[in-house]
C-alpha cells in the first residue's frame, strides 16, 4: 500500500513537470516568433532614407546613448526612449528634436 502511495506522488510529481517544462517552452517559442521593434538608429535611418525632400519628423541630430533628450535617443540599457523622452513629456524641457518643430 505505501509502496503504491510513493509511485502515485513520483508519477504526479513527474507529470506535474513535464506540464511545467511545456509551458515555458510554449511561453519562449512565442516570445522568439514575436517581430523585433526597430532600434532607435533604425528610426532615425528611416527618415533620412525617405523621398520627401522635407519629410516630418526629420531628426536634427544622431541619437545619443545614456539621454533620454528626444524619442529616439536610447537609455542606458539601449532601450529606445520613446515617450520616457525630455521631448514627449508635456509641461517640461522641450528640447529641439526635429527639424520642423
Amino acid at each position: 500500500m505505501m509502496n503504491n502511495l510513493k509511485r502515485l506522488f513520483g508519477l504526479g510529481l513527474l507529470f506535474g513537470l513535464g506540464l511545467l517544462l511545456a509551458l515555458i517552452w510554449t511561453l519562449s517559442s512565442s516570445i522568439a516568433l514575436a517581430e523585433p521593434q526597430p532600434t532607435a538608429t533604425q528610426t532615425v535611418q528611416l527618415a533620412k532614407g525617405s523621398s520627401d525632400s522635407n519629410p516630418p519628423h526629420t531628426p536634427v541630430r544622431s541619437p545619443k546613448s545614456g539621454s533620454c533628450q528626444c524619442p529616439y535617443d536610447t537609455d542606458k540599457a539601449g532601450r529606445s526612449c520613446g515617450k520616457r523622452s525630455a521631448y514627449s513629456r508635456p509641461g517640461g524641457e522641450s528640447p529641439r528634436c526635429y527639424k520642423d518643430d
